[in-house]
Order: structure tokens, then C-alpha cells, then sequence
């Protein structure tokens, strides 16, 4: 039911204003410059703004802008945490973009004639943003990969620890930490594959054409 893949403004908004609340954390601001800072609050404020006086169609343009900035990133620093939950909004905003556009994606051919979609007015600015965001998403596939791989083994160490009583050398906070890191890093990769889904369009996802997206790598 094409109608109740649209996304609202309002949901749009919501994630724009995690983006700011993230923004303004101490968490993102001992992990990135200030001046990385100001370019994604500025970019939020924009695509506030844009949400605020027009339909979700006509803000593509400022939406995608503060997607690519959440998403550039992962080149800027660490991914740590806070910054992996940056990076998932510009996931998630892409996706949200995509939804609606789908339409008739389903149609698509998945045999050996390639993809035909049905896109509507308006998906220009989405499918340039993926062009152009295309070298850091390979760059985020791997930092994230290589994040997963870390933190499963610093988590399985840890499960492997005798219990202490002594709650100064419990080093929980340490395993705690590793904990909600990997779950970061997890929603963000859970993201990043809904984004590569629809632009590719569900009925389309075959192994052939994943490997043509991701340029064979």
C-alpha cells in the first residue's frame, strides 16, 4: 500500500531534532571539532526550517544536505558511541526519503534486464546524494565491520571475567560501555542496509545486484 509508505514531516522532524539534541551533547563534543559541530547544526536548522514551511518533496534538498553532513562523519573522527548515533540519523533520513519514492518499485525488473523503477518528481536530489555519498558509505561498511569485530571481542573477554565483589575493580563501566557501543554500531549497520534496500528496491535485492551496488568490492 503505496499510501502508508509516505513518511510525515513530523516524523522528518523528529529525527532532525535528535540530530540536534545529539549535537549539543557532551559526548559529540569532546569526539568532534567545533566547527563540525556548527556545520551539522546549522544544517539541522536548515532542514528544520525547510520542513517547517514546505512538504516533505520540497525539502529534499535541505534533508539531504544534513544527511550527508551526519554521515561525513565517520571520516571526521572515531566512530565512537555518540558519533555512530550522528551517523545512523543521516541513515535514517535517506531511508525515510526513499520510502515514499518506491511507488511502484516492486515492479522493478529482478531478472537479468536491470532495475526499472517508477520513481515520482522530487527523488533527484536523494538519488545524487547516494551517488555522491557512495565512496563514504563503503568507508562506513568497513569502519563498521572493523567496530563489530573489536567490540565482540572486547565484550567476550569480559563475559569471560570472574565475578568481583569489590565494586572499585568490577570494571563494569568498561563492559557497560563496550555494550551500548556495539549496539550503536549494530542500528547503525541495520540502517545503512535499509538505505542500500530501498534504493535498490526490495524486490530487486538478489546477490547479483548488491554486488553491482557495492561496485564489486
Amino acid at each position: 500500500m503505496v499510501g502508508d509508505m509516505a513518511t510525515s514531516d513530523t516524523e522528518l522532524l523528529g529525527i532532525v531534532d535528535r540530530i540536534m539534541r545529539l549535537t549539543m551533547s557532551e559526548h559529540v563534543a569532546d569526539t568532534l571539532a567545533t566547527m563540525d559541530i556548527e556545520h551539522l547544526q546549522h544544517r539541522a536548522q536548515e532542514a528544520m526550517h525547510a520542513l517547517a514551511d514546505q512538504p516533505v518533496n520540497a525539502a529534499s534538498s535541505a534533508l539531504c544536505c544534513l544527511a550527508v553532513e551526519c554521515i561525513s562523519v565517520v571520516e571526521r573522527a572515531e566512530l565512537s558511541t555518540a558519533l555512530a548515533r550522528v551517523v545512523t540519523t543521516g541513515c535514517e533520513i535517506l531511508a525515510a526519503l526513499l520510502l515514499p519514492r518506491m511507488g511502484s518499485a516492486e515492479a522493478c525488473s529482478g531478472g537479468g534486464s536491470g532495475l526499472h523503477f517508477s520513481w515520482v518528481d522530487g527523488f533527484d536530489w536523494v538519488e545524487d546524494t547516494l551517488e555522491d555519498l557512495s565512496d563514504k558509505l563503503d568507508f562506513l561498511a568497513l569502519e563498521v565491520y572493523c567496530g563489530l569485530g573489536r567490540l565482540e571481542g572486547t565484550v567476550s573477554e569480559s563475559d569471560a571475567l570472574p565475578v568481583v565483589l569489590d565494586a572499585d575493580l568490577d570494571n563494569l563501566g568498561t563492559y557497560w560501555g563496550s555494550i551500548e557501543h556495539k549496539l550503536a554500531l549494530q542500528e547503525l549497520s541495520t540502517w545503512l542496509l535499509c538505505v542500500v534496500f530501498r534504493a535498490l528496491g526490495y524486490g530487486a535485492v538478489t546477490a547479483r545486484h548488491l554486488m553491482e551496488f557495492a561496485n564489486h568490492d
